[in-house]
């Protein structure tokens, strides 16, 4: 497996914190949608979910921890995955 990318841009001004939920279907009119998903996807269906468990920032606005999970769908191909950054939450079974 080589290495894959995953993008996710917001079409409004988004301030990330915890229990942020973004969504994207692959149009202009949800919370996401900038270059979703996994780079390469040329779906007819592509949707997904990124929830952001754990954010936070030090005093200088430099990223300290993170944890998020994301749900990607690419035509019925389904991604499910964790990340986390200096963040204790554990990753999802």
């Amino acid at each position: 497996m080589g290495m894959q990318r995953f993008m996710l841009g917001s079409m409004t001004p988004r301030t990330w914190m915890s229990g942020l939920t973004l969504t994207y279907t692959g149009n202009s009119n949800t919370t996401a949608d900038a270059a979703p998903g996994w780079v390469g996807c040329m779906a007819t269906i592509h949707t997904g979910t990124v929830s952001i468990l754990d954010y936070a920032q030090d005093a200088d606005g430099n990223l300290e921890r993170l944890a998020l999970d994301f749900d990607d769908t690419c035509d019925t191909t389904v991604t499910r995955g964790s990340i986390r950054y200096r963040s204790t939450m554990p990753i999802r079974p």
